[in-house]
Parts: structure tokens; sequence; C-alpha cells
């Protein structure tokens, strides 16, 4: 068993006298959902002489409290017990990435106040394993998020943490949402196969998103149609835009592209016939095929 938490009672929020409840903060990490606890150790401070037994429990997965676990301890005037309980490997809940235990006695004599100890030695140990450890989101995406002029066919990622493989869903603007990587160990794919033509069209908007996997699920469930909803990121870029250079004598107007697309159109008049060839074979010279034409 590992430990879950080992601090100070500087480090947790809660009365600090017994009968109490101590919310043991700052413990869950990857996004765990509960632990499977088997000891707390706590030290406590007490002025009255006597034999105790003392008690202790946790707020279960189901967020009732679970059984107590029992120990005797007897303090001869003011001294500082280090009591153990022990669990049958408890299922405690982690709400608001903590645990709640309640820590009390159950026998002894009246008029008994228990006050932690404010020393550095003061302390709760809570030993178990954590579980349901979902992975971390993927970062930093390239292409970078709404990056433009894009001509890589390559996409990929960095692990977010606590993940085994992942999931990749792709699509044009305007399609649904394909798989097109599943169950893939490495941090990149090559998406030109899922392209129609095997090539970007110029210009167009693509969005992709990367599923991380574990035993205990996944980040967030996949993107279905266009990604509404999604809980995760999606992230989108721009393939490159065709711009050929003009001929001599039009430029582009702007004034009429109401969607804000950078396509504007061609106005004046060309001027000699060499720069007019030089736009029609830089046309016909996309998409991996030259065609030369006489004019």
């Amino acid at each position: 068993m590992a430990t879950l938490y080992s601090h100070t009672f500087a480090d947790y929020t809660g009365t600090d006298t017994l009968p109490g409840t101590f919310y043991l903060s700052g413990l869950a990490t990857g996004g765990a959902t509960h632990a499977t606890v088997s000891s707390i150790t706590v030290m406590f401070y007490k002025s009255n002489n006597g034999e105790y037994n003392m008690r202790c429990r946790i707020k279960d997965s189901d967020g009732n409290w679970g059984d107590y676990s029992y120990e005797d301890v007897t303090w001869a005037g003011e001294t500082t017990q280090i009591i153990t309980f022990t669990f049958a490997n408890v299922t405690a809940q982690v709400s608001s990435n903590r645990f709640e235990v309640q820590v009390s006695k159950n026998t002894g004599p009246p008029r008994t106040t228990y006050t932690a100890h404010d020393d550095d030695d003061t302390y709760f140990i809570v030993t178990g394993t954590w579980e349901g450890i979902l992975p971390g989101d993927p970062i930093n995406p390239i292409p970078i998020h709404e990056a433009t002029e894009i001509t890589s066919y390559t996409l990929s990622w960095e692990n977010g943490g606590n993940t085994n493989t992942f999931d990749v869903y792709f699509r044009p603007f305007g399609e649904f949402f394909e798989k097109v990587a599943s169950d893939i160990v490495g941090l990149s794919i090559s998406i030109k196969e899922f392209l129609y033509g095997s090539h970007y069209n110029y210009g167009e908007l693509y969005l992709w998103c990367v599923i991380a996997k574990n035993a205990q699920g996944v980040n967030h469930a996949p993107p279905s149609g266009f990604g509404a909803g999604y809980g995760g990121t999606i992230w989108e870029f721009n393939a490159r835009t065709f711009k050929p250079p003009l001929p001599i004598g039009v430029t582009l107007d702007y004034s009429g592209d109401s969607d804000d697309e950078g396509f504007g159109e061609p106005i004046g008049t060309p001027i000699g016939e060499n720069a007019m060839l030089a736009v029609r074979r830089l046309v016909a010279a996309a998409n991996d095929k030259i065609w030369y034409e006489s004019i």
C-alpha cells in the first residue's frame, strides 16, 4: 500500500479537537474518484490521564460514513499518542479532492478534549491505493489551435498523464467527426490517407480531437456528429490558401466577401500575355499534378 496522504495539522481544514471531522485536502491526483484505504495514523495530544477506546471512520464511496475502526489508548499526563486505525480495505470517497475522516472517543473518562498537537510532528497519515484515476487531457497540439496556412499532414500532441492509448477523431468543416486512429500508443498520426484525394482543400477548416484511454476509462466520451456537447477540447486549423500572383493590372476586391473568408473578386484588366499564362499554369499545378496548355 502507498501513502495517500501525509500532512501536519497546519495543512488540513476542519476542527482541531475531538470528536471532530477532518477534511484531508489536497489528496487525489490525476482525477482519482475514490481510494482503497488500509490504515489511518493520527497523532494527538491530551492532558487527561486514563484509558480510552478511540474510534475512526471514513466516508465511503457512496457518501455514507463507514464502520468504525477502534483502538485502545492510555494517556498519562500531558502526552502525545500516535494511534493507527486499520481498515479492511475500505473504499473511501474522494469528494472535492479530499477525504472526510472522523475521529472520536468511544469509551473512557469524561471531560476529554483531544487537541491537535501544533508542531510539525502532528500529522495524519493515510495509506492505501488510489482508484478510478482517469487519463489526463492530451496537450500541446501541432498544428496549434486555430493555426492557418497548414501544409503538413501530421497531427501530434503530448500525453496529459495516466494514459495508455489514444483514439483520434477528425473532420473537415461541414462533415461529421470520424475516428481515424484507434488504440495507438504513439503521439502522432498522418491524416493524409483520410483526406479526399489525399490532400487538403485550399483554405478549408479542419477539426480534430484526441481521446486518452486507460484501464479506468477515457478522459471524455468521444465526439459525435459535429461535436456539439463534447466535453473535451476540439482543435482546429486552416489549410493553406491558394494565392497565385495576380496579372498586372488586376487586384482583388473584398467588399463583397460577406463570409469574411478572404476570397476577393478580381477586378481590373490584365495586361500582357505572360501574366495570364503564369496564372493559368499555377492554377493547373494543383493537387500534385501539372498541366501545360497553350493559349
